[in-house]
């Protein structure tokens, strides 16, 4: 298992995806950033399982 920030997985594929807290995700590339556009790539990296923690309200 490793953990892997945001901003590194763009083109990698992992079996299994759990993504904390999407609306931090967004947040961190500031006022209009590409903050969804991030978190996209984020949530399509799984192959077979993806999870989503949150606390906050989804961003979407």
């Amino acid at each position: 298992m490793a953990v892997v920030p945001a901003g590194l997985v763009k083109g990698l594929e992992y079996d299994h995806v759990v993504a904390v807290e999407p609306a931090a995700i967004t947040e961190a590339e500031g006022p209009g950033g590409r903050g969804l556009h991030r978190l996209y790539v984020v949530l399509t990296r799984a192959v077979s399982h993806l999870d989503v923690v949150h606390a906050r309200p989804l961003p979407f």
